[in-house]
């Protein structure tokens, strides 16, 4: 593999990113807004000097290179229960990876010399404090837009429109997570060199390549002069947009929390809630389950919107043979996920968790304002494999294969696609069937994958038939 991949074999996300040296930034100072909040200036200022700068990750750092905070520019923000402030991030040597489409070099250096590199702290509720630095690389459209400043960007600030790449690192530059950001929510999680013969690789691929820049500094730290992007052409990767079907939302997912840099935390969904009004006390059980547990990654917060999730009984309006539809209600912006009771309680653990996951994943694009019709495609693309891993990791005795035609069954056209529309589902949901036969080709259930016979083992699943039954009795 390439030179760029060998610098970080041990990280999921294999990325490094620059930021341009020579900034003017124009965004709205928080101070005096800070000033009267724990976290503060005063306060991490403080914090930076007595505790991290003695820590061996800041020490190794500014051994080999200079790190900067600009502590007179600061944005207040809130993602769920965590209070962050971002301030400029000065740097001695930076990368960036630009993801090429169809940009000139000359396009590339602009976007280069636009983007916005920060450090953000993240305070959790029980006071521990993360860094980490965040990198705002802006679509080439986005900038025009913004006539090339894009200074008041902030991830998580009230009315952000930024549209682009996030991408999270922690202090010493190792890639935790990179975003794609359309209109200041999370669209998508970017996935790099994804194994062969998963969903996530047979999806199309974008390729990255690094462009550096250099920068002197003098005296008090802080640089006048950088010099020109330029291009490792051995430095470049092929990226997809697979993401974890479980993340996204919750502030330590976005930021990594967990990740040295300071302590973290674990947030919560204080900016969002979810209300369980189902009847039958058995899904109601299942479905709390869940929220606590399996899906609490992915229904939590909705990267710090308002948005809220009721789920009810759907019963007297879905038809008979539909388990479960998830949409915004006539505000459209709180969501509805109705589920149908009658035919869940009547099937299987297996084939009712299935349902609630997929609804999940519909909700979860709702949150972000990303949802359309394009769904099922998406969800194809990027979290098919996740939901069987998700489905095996709850009931341990369920194959590969029944896990498989669980979801591959979940998976119908709408009636709203175009025929355009209709062939990216079903080339998405034929990618999807050749990965589930790559992974059977060896094993004993290689000649059973076809697609009746995937659909066919899920309604055993759906009435009954196969799977773990719900007591006869009902739940107390």
């Amino acid at each position: 593999m390439r030179s760029l991949l060998k610098l970080f074999a041990f990280v999921t996300a294999i990325v490094l990113i620059a930021i341009s040296c020579q900034k003017v930034l124009s965004n709205e100072s928080s101070s005096s807004a800070a000033s009267t909040k724990e976290l503060n200036t005063s306060y991490l200022k403080n914090w930076y000097v007595q505790s991290f700068v003695k820590t061996a990750e800041w020490q190794n750092v500014w051994a080999k290179e200079k790190n900067v905070v600009d502590w007179q520019n600061d944005n207040y923000h809130k993602v769920g229960s965590m209070e962050v402030i971002e301030y400029p991030l000065q740097k001695q040597k930076t990368s960036l990876l630009i993801i090429h489409q169809s940009l000139t070099n000359d396009q590339i250096k602009k976007l280069v010399n636009a983007s916005l590199k920060r450090v953000a702290f993240i305070k959790n509720t029980k006071n521990e404090i993360t860094v980490r630095e965040l990198d705002y690389i802006p679509d080439w459209e986005y900038l025009q837009k913004k006539q090339f400043d894009i200074g008041n960007v902030y991830h998580g600030k009230p009315g952000s429109d930024f549209t682009g790449n996030l991408v999270v690192k922690n202090w010493s530059g190792t890639v935790l997570s990179m975003f794609k950001i359309n209109n200041g929510a999370i669209a998508k999680k970017y996935s790099f060199n994804a194994p062969s013969g998963t969903a996530q690789s047979r999806c199309p691929g974008e390729e990255a390549c690094m462009w550096y820049e250099d920068c002197d500094f003098y005296g008090d730290g802080f640089y006048t002069n950088c010099g020109e992007p330029y291009m490792d052409p051995n430095d470049c990767i092929e990226t997809g947009t697979g993401c974890d079907p479980l993340g996204g939302g919750d502030p330590c997912q976005i930021y990594g929390c967990n990740e040295g840099g300071g302590s973290g935390g674990t947030g919560d969904n204080t900016g969002t809630t979810i209300t369980n009004l189902l009847t039958n006390n058995c899904l109601k059980q299942l479905f709390n389950q869940l929220k606590d547990g399996a899906l609490k990654d992915l229904l939590i917060a909705y990267t710090g919107s308002q948005h809220n999730l009721t789920v009810s009984n759907g019963s007297s309006i879905l038809a008979p043979n539909q388990p479960g539809k998830t949409g915004p209600n006539n505000d459209n912006y709180n969501i509805d996920m109705l589920l149908n009771e009658s035919l869940l309680i009547s099937s299987s653990y297996e084939a009712a968790t299935e349902t609630m996951l997929h609804e999940s994943i519909h909700a979860y694009f709702m949150g972000l304002l990303t949802s359309d019709t394009s769904d099922h495609a998406n969800m194809l693309c990027n979290y098919s494999i996740g939901m069987i891993e998700k489905l095996q990791s709850l009931y341990p005795s369920l194959n590969y294969f029944d896990a498989a035609s669980l979801v591959y069954s979940g998976f119908q056209p709408d009636d709203r696609y175009t025929a355009q529309q209709l062939a990216v589902f079903n080339n998405s949901k034929n990618d999807f069937f050749n990965a589930i036969k790559a992974h059977e080709a060896n094993g004993p259930y290689a000649s059973l994958v076809t697609p009746n016979n995937l659909n066919n083992t899920a309604t055993g699943y759906h009435t009954g038939f196969f799977g773990t039954k719900f007591p006869a009795g009902g739940c107390p």
